[in-house]
Parts: structure tokens; C-alpha cells; sequence
């Protein structure tokens, strides 16, 4: 429970910073690191981790860091970002919350560029995608109605 509240109040703050700013401070970055390593300890003394497990949780954020430093068509802050939220919250919901993002974004980005309020090379932050893709993904999983229960 705190640890999906933990990770919402993160990315809403990442989101508001990039949007803002359209930069992710480097300090915000490392206190979710330091707390990402904590849920995996807790994880790991509860027996509730494996490594292939851990290692899944690295694969969308790891693709998107890829991405990024290869074609400098994504930040390597959201790849990082990405990477996080995979740690913390485990590979299903981390997939259920990058497509819902890309989802999003596709969509957004397709009604404004028929409303001629974005050119085709435009760059779209994309944390704030991303936070909407993992609240609706907590919607739809019923992940929100554990919440309401504990």
C-alpha cells in the first residue's frame, strides 16, 4: 500500500517538474534510487523477490535508456524514471502502465497535430504520460480497490 502511494506522489512530482521545467532534477532521481533499493531489501527479506523477477522489472526501463542515448529521441531521465518504476512496482504493472502512457500519448499527439497546435517533430515530455498510464493502470487492475481495503 505505501509503496504504490510512495511511487504516485513521486511521479505526480516528477510530472508537474517535467512539464514545468522539461528537465528531471537529478536529486529527485536519487531519493526514489535509495528508496527503490529499500523496497527491494524488504522484498528480499520477505522472500517475496527473485532475480528473474528483478531482472524483468529492468527491461522497459532499460530499452527506453537505449532509445534514449542511441537516437536522442527520448530523455534518458524518463528511461531512468522507467527503470524505477519497474523495480518498485514489478514488471505487469510497470508494461500496464508504458502502455497506457504510449497509449496516451499517441492519442494526444494525433488530435494535435490535426489541430495544427504541434509540428510532427514536437517534443512531448513524457513522465506526465507515464503517471496517467500508472494511475489508470491501478484503476483497471483494481489495484485502487486494495488501497480502499488495508
Amino acid at each position: 500500500m505505501w509503496g504504490v502511494i510512495l511511487t504516485t506522489v513521486w511521479l505526480i512530482a516528477m510530472s508537474v517538474l517535467d512539464i514545468r521545467n522539461r528537465q528531471v532534477p537529478l536529486w529527485m532521481l536519487m531519493v526514489q534510487a535509495v528508496l527503490a533499493a529499500g523496497m527491494l531489501m524488504w522484498g528480499g527479506i520477505n522472500g517475496e523477490l527473485s532475480i528473474r523477477g528483478i531482472c524483468r522489472a529492468f527491461i522497459p526501463g532499460l530499452i527506453l535508456v537505449a532509445i534514449a542515448l542511441s537516437t536522442k529521441k527520448a530523455g534518458w531521465a524518463d528511461g531512468v524514471v522507467l527503470l524505477l518504476l519497474g523495480v518498485q512496482t514489478g514488471y505487469e504493472k510497470c508494461m500496464v502502465a508504458v502502455l497506457m502512457a504510449l497509449f496516451i500519448m499517441a492519442a494526444l499527439s494525433a488530435v494535435l497535430l490535426v489541430f495544427h497546435k504541434v509540428k510532427k517533430d514536437t517534443r512531448l515530455p513524457f513522465i506526465p504520460f507515464l503517471t496517467m498510464g500508472w494511475v489508470l493502470g491501478l484503476f483497471l487492475t483494481g489495484s485502487v480497490d486494495a488501497l480502499r481495503t488495508v
